[in-house]
């Protein structure tokens, strides 16, 4: 069952700094959380009375006012067990992103002028997709692109990099290793949009860290 919830969060946008405090005021109580050079994050809350006793295998129960008063959502709540499942996420434009992980309700209040757009280009289209969900929920506005060595695909790399003011392009190694193709492939998305910078990295497992060393931030956390 499935119960739609809309939190109405009250806020001024100021400069997001890594590794502090954000508090918002909502009717059921405060929500605590932390900001980062690109987001403000909130993990775990609570969209409906908790389902013991009486209220066990009924439909979800609205919240009047939570108890205690203050919310800590500064870290995931333990999540239910469950099958893996891929992440879903529900976004409304620019500053509210709702996302769903292992059960457990993440929203990340993004700064719009921090935002990071990133195109990730390679080979394997399941790895893509991993990394582009990766990125997503942790704030980034991102982009893969499964590329092969034709002029084909070559048109579309120039029309995806010309499409939007990317901040940084990830390329994998299955393209880096033939140098040749990707020398090609750089030079075709510089003459799209030359604002583009190359964000080096040491495999798929290491995107996320490699985005905050190139731009010397903090990315918001995620469940595994």
């Amino acid at each position: 069952m499935f119960v739609n919830l809309i939190f109405i969060l009250t806020f001024s946008i100021q400069n997001i700094c890594a590794n502090e405090p954000a508090t918002v005021h909502t009717q059921y109580g405060d929500i605590l959380g932390y900001q980062t050079n690109l987001a403000r994050v909130f993990y775990g809350i609570p969209f409906a009375q908790p389902p013991v006793g009486t209220l066990r295998w009924q439909s979800p129960v609205p919240i009047t006012k939570w108890d205690p008063k203050v919310i800590n959502a500064t870290q995931p709540p333990p999540a239910c067990a469950q099958a893996e499942s891929t992440i879903t996420s529900i976004r409304t434009p620019v500053i509210i992103k709702l996302y769903f992980v292992n059960n457990t309700h993440i929203i990340v209040l993004m700064n719009q002028q921090h935002a990071l757009s990133i195109l990730v280009l390679g080979l394997t289209p399941s790895i893509l997709a991993s990394i582009d969900n990766r990125l997503i929920a942790r704030g980034i506005d991102a982009k893969s692109l499964a590329v092969t060595n034709t002029s084909l695909a070559d048109a579309e790399i120039a029309r995806v990099a010309s499409s939007k003011n990317w901040n940084g392009v990830i390329v994998g190694y299955g393209v880096r290793n033939d140098s040749e193709w990707f020398e090609r492939l750089m030079q075709i998305i510089h003459n799209a949009n030359p604002n583009i910078v190359l964000i080096n990295h040491h495999g798929p497992d290491d995107v996320e860290n490699a985005i905050e060393r190139h731009f010397n931030i903090q990315l918001p956390l995620i469940t595994s």
